[in-house]
């Protein structure tokens, strides 16, 4: 997949603004960002109850730690009710998140 391709779980908007779908699975055994190749999201599982944000935030966290970005950095847009999610990536550049996501993905 080309750097520039709005596919898979990355788009980027006309503005330069990186968005990250992703499928969250909360109450899990363990917490796991993993690809999902049945949906074109990531996978971000979370021990957290779907109570309260709970698991929003726990998503959040993960997030952050794996793109090693601030939490502030990264914004619900869509689906805080729902497992499917939409975040927006502050201050990464679309090369960067590209190459983190690809590493969800292994050797080709």
């Amino acid at each position: 997949m080309s750097p520039d391709a709005n596919t898979g779980p990355l788009t980027r908007s006309k503005e330069g603004t990186v968005y990250l779908s992703v499928k969250a699975t909360p109450g899990a055994k363990r917490a796991a960002i993993e690809w999902a190749p049945d949906h074109p999201a990531i996978r971000v599982r979370v021990n957290a109850p779907p109570a309260d944000g709970a698991a929003n935030r726990a998503v959040i966290a993960a997030l952050a730690q794996f793109f090693k970005l601030p939490k502030r950095n990264i914004i619900l847009q869509r689906g805080g009710a729902s497992r499917d999610k939409v975040f927006r990536l502050d201050a990464i550049s679309w090369e960067s998140a590209h190459a983190h996501v690809g590493g969800l993905l292994g050797p080709r």
